[in-house]
């Protein structure tokens, strides 16, 4: 259910509880990272929170639980997340996340801090780790700056529908109250606040909750560091990011088209050999051509370059090709301009390298020779009950051009009021390849009871036009375990409804329950097997190479 503090620094050994169900026995911790080792001190119940009705002693006990866990984190420790599981003996659980940071990190007081006069006093860089406990509670934190000096102000939560908001003050109080912090800066949606101080002194940072809720499990970090001290890698992100989240982190590189054709059992289009790998020209012959066709797999970077804001200096980039650049400022576009020779089915793809959304809103449009626009990557479609037409923005565009030519791509912010240098953003522009998507696993482990049955429920993409079939195996199974195909009876969906071009950004989808069968006598599993499952591309009865949709733990209980 929950974990606090969220994280720690390098090089320390911190005391942690956790929080969740059938705990109880709990004998190992498992971490995603040799450099983090946990040990368990002891368990006990989760106290009831306060008004709850008390419990009849002869009612079976409360499957809520607590554990007091001992975490040493390595000197060479990544700084970021890092996930972990219980072990115990009725199985593994479900992941929790721990944040590595370079910072120094300390929890709050527990003298109260709820108001400016109480503010809790820190020094940065720093990390603290709180609770939002109370509904409407807000923690005060006060710190020293210098004039002219410029901090990142940042909080985040540890998942459990915990929204954090962010509030910077002025201490120096009002005409009308001088014990009265002034506001200065106010993050809620992405709670993160960059500031330049014109002048020295004492400053609050409070941290909330949206729609002021607070609960036994809202626990956050809030991180206050020099803005030239925050390297990328040191930023908070969500402890339990929700599944949405990364839709625009898909790795767009050079070898982009290599990886999507490795997700088919189609053929690319014919590779050159390049000179060295050419077969050596016999005697009197000619000598193999020393620049040969490029190989139509590779790509190559086209970095925003020079101003390049109206059609008139668009930078002219070739098709196939991988951009990268900068919203550098509100209102900024950036356009370039690409010639297909023929009808071409293609894919815009956008991968967001710095702000995520909905900081950077990355809105991409093209427009045809005479200006008319013919694609943008918005997605409109009827939500909510019924009535409602929403747009989102979308990581994938695809199209078909109908003729060759000249036509213009223009990357910006979508509501223009927003930009900066982290503001940074990748574009693919390429020939659509029909393969094998996302293959995503409904389930994080899996705890089969002797005798028993599981479900693995897997859903995998088709893009693009890919029309074959897909084999799925399952390798690494616990001993006495088995894996079969298996089929359920889907609930009845009612009428679609309506959506503009939605060929455009939804692909066609399968999806394959796996039933996990273990024998009556398969042995207890002391510790998780990490299951890998496997998917193959089928076309037309010829079989693509295998790769790894997913490790999944699993273990056989009693």
């Amino acid at each position: 259910m929950s974990v606090y503090p969220l994280g720690g620094q390098r090089a320390t050994t911190t005391e942690y509880e956790v929080k969740g169900g059938g705990l109880r026995g709990a004998y190992a911790v498992q971490f995603s990272s040799d450099e983090l080792k946990g040990f368990i001190m002891d368990e006990g119940d989760v106290a009831a929170p306060p008004g709850a009705e008390e419990k009849d002693p002869d009612d079976p006990p409360d499957p809520d639980s607590r554990l007091r866990i001992m975490v040493e984190i390595g000197p060479e420790a990544r700084v970021g997340t890092h996930s972990f599981r219980v072990i115990s003996p009725r199985g593994v659980s479900s992941p929790l996340s721990l944040r590595v940071s370079a910072e120094p990190v300390i929890k709050e007081s527990d003298t109260p801090h709820a108001g400016p006069a109480q503010a809790q006093a820190v020094r940065f860089p720093v990390i603290i780790s709180g609770r939002i406990v109370q509904d409407g509670e807000l923690d005060f934190y006060s710190f020293e700056v210098q004039p002219g000096q410029e901090l990142l102000i940042e909080a985040a939560s540890g998942g459990g529908g915990f929204d954090p908001n962010l509030t910077l003050y002025d201490s120096g109080g009002s005409w009308f109250d001088g014990e009265r912090a002034t506001r200065i800066a106010f993050a809620d949606d992405a709670p993160r606040i960059t500031w330049k101080f014109e002048q020295g002194g004492r400053y609050l940072a409070g941290v909330g909750s949206f729609v002021d809720l607070g609960g036994p499990d809202f626990n956050y970090q809030l991180r206050i560091v020099p803005q030239s001290d925050t390297p990328s890698p040191g930023g908070l992100t969500p402890a339990n990011p929700p599944s949405s989240d990364g839709r625009f982190g898909r790795g767009l590189d050079p070898n982009r088209l290599r990886n999507l054709w490795a997700r088919t059992a189609e053929k690319p289009p014919a590779e050159t050999p390049s000179a060295s790998e050419s077969e050596p020209a016999e005697e009197g012959e000619a000598q193999p051509d020393p620049d040969p066709t490029p190989d139509p797999l590779d790509l190559t970077w086209n970095p925003e370059n020079g101003p390049n804001e109206t059609r008139e200096n668009a930078a002219r980039v070739d098709f196939p090709t991988l951009l990268k650049g900068a919203i550098e400022t509100p209102g900024d576009i950036d356009v370039y301009k690409f010639k297909v020779d023929k009808e071409t089915a293609a894919a815009i793809e956008i991968q967001t390298t710095g702000q995520q959304p909905s900081v950077f809103n990355p809105h991409v449009q093209v427009f045809d020779p005479e200006g008319g626009e013919i694609l943008n990557n918005l997605f409109k479609r009827v939500a909510g009950d019924g009535d409602d037409w929403i747009r989102t923005i979308e990581p994938k565009v695809t199209y078909r051009f109908d003729r060759g030519g000249e036509y213009y791509l223009h990357v910006s912010d979508l509501s223009s009021r927003y930009g900066g240098p982290d503001f940074t953003y990748r574009v693919l522009i390429r020939p659509q390849v029909p393969h094998v998507g996302d293959v995503s696993v409904a389930e994080d482990h899996v705890n089969i009871v002797a005798g028993g049955v599981g479900k693995l429920t897997v859903t995998a993409n088709q893009e693009e036009g890919y029309a074959g079939d897909i084999a799925f195996t399952v390798e690494n199974l616990p001993l006495g375990v088995e894996a079969f195909a298996g089929t359920e009876v889907e609930p009845e969906a009612g009428p679609p409804f309506e959506t503009i071009f939605e060929e455009r950004f939804v692909p066609k989808s399968q999806r394959l329950n796996i039933i996990l069968m273990a024998r009556a006598d398969a042995p207890v599993t002391v510790m998780p097997r990490m299951a890998k499952i496997m998917a193959r591309p089928i076309v037309g009865g010829q079989l693509g190479e295998p790769f790894v949709v997913r490790d999944i733990p699993m273990m056989v209980v009693k």
